[in-house]
């Protein structure tokens, strides 16, 4: 019969360090009072000990649960909603999921409206009937204006994933659109095309500006100009607005060899457009999409398209809240409080050659 060795304290964790136990305590709650090199000395000391404070005795004596709610707009018209659907909830779920068992947490779906004061009510409502210590915020709910200020003056921890804006102070993290936008247009250019439109958005995500930006850098550094009409505001990011700006394109006297949509759901209204005129894909036009929804690879041809890693933003988010939650539970690997996440071009069967050269 194996014997379990005895589970680490911290008067181990102080003695191999050679600190005092109440220094061991204030790099494990990450209080500021603590030399680099101590901080260092006393968390190489936790690893090789394996020590794990009593995070449950200490939830319980402070009455902090060990839960954190991922909330989601029960509105369906919400501009990611049109990009991604409920793939777009479900995998922030699945991360999230991923992360809290991993650390003895559980989470809690939370509904809200998208106004500001509902949501903030609904949100402090739990937050104060300890049903969770904070939460996770995704895009849309995390751009109502003042909605994350107002969880920070309500002393109301959160994470908030993909916001439009990257310039708040409180924890978040968020996909590196623009970059990986370039490289989907590089692609492009590398087949051979030169003249490649873009149908843009919602003009207010950060989304379609970041995917704009993208699709510019390519160009520019390409040597390729754009002109006024190889652009396509859709105003939102669905299926009908794609084959509405795909017509209108279809239409110009010089017509695209490439289109470039900002979502994989516009590319679909854009192929769907590219069929009705007879077209052949990808021979006549070339199409590439954003999200990588399962929807891409359902298309005929397959969807040239950018994968956002959408459970990857909800396990990087989950670990960030629970980490500014319990600073005594040193999560491994340590997240940053603003985490930017690469993107994956993905190439499928939706892009050529040009027929012709423009």
């Amino acid at each position: 019969m194996s014997i379990k060795p005895p589970r680490a304290s911290i008067h181990d964790v102080a003695a191999l360090a050679k600190v005092s136990i109440k220094t061991v305590s204030r790099v494990l709650r990450q209080e500021a009072k603590v030399s680099p090199a101590t901080r260092a000395a006393v968390e190489a000391a936790v690893r090789e000990m394996g020590y794990q404070p009593d995070l449950s005795a200490r939830s319980l004596k402070s009455n902090v649960p060990n839960t954190i709610g991922l909330v989601r707009s029960i509105e369906s018209d919400a501009s990611v909603y049109q990009r991604a659907g409920h793939e777009y909830v479900m995998c922030l779920q699945v991360g999230a999921m991923r992360a809290t068992r991993q650390l003895d947490f559980g989470l809690l779906l939370v509904p809200v409206k998208m106004q500001t004061s509902d949501a903030i009510q609904e949100m402090r409502d739990r937050f104060d009937r300890r049903q969770v210590a904070g939460y996770l915020v995704p895009a849309p709910v995390c751009d109502l204006p003042g909605l994350l200020d107002g969880l920070t003056q309500a002393g109301i921890p959160y994470a908030a994933i993909n916001p439009n804006r990257l310039d708040i102070e409180g924890h978040w993290v968020a996909a590196a659109e623009q970059t990986s936008a370039e490289a989907l247009v590089t692609h492009l250019i590398a087949v051979g095309h030169k003249h490649i439109a873009f149908i843009r958005g919602a003009p207010q995500s950060r989304a379609s500006a970041q995917r704009e930006a993208g699709w510019r850098d390519a160009l520019r550094k390409a040597g390729i100009e754009p002109a006024a009409d190889w652009m396509e505001d859709a105003g939102d990011f669905t299926f009908d607005a794609g084959r509405r700006c795909a017509h209108a394109l279809f239409a110009r006297e010089q017509p695209p060899s490439a289109i470039f949509a900002s979502s994989d759901n516009i590319a679909a209204g854009v192929m769907n457009a590219a069929h009705e005129r007879g077209m052949s894909l990808p021979e006549d036009l070339s199409v590439v999409g954003f999200d990588d929804l399962d929807l891409a690879r359902k298309l005929w041809p397959n969807l040239t398209t950018v994968h956002i890693p959408f459970e990857s933003l909800g396990e990087m988010a989950a670990r960030q809240l629970v980490s500014h939650i319990q600073p005594l539970r040193l999560v491994e690997p340590k997240p940053g409080s603003q985490v930017m996440l690469h993107c994956d071009l993905v190439t499928r069967g939706s892009v050529a050659r040009p027929k012709r050269a423009f």
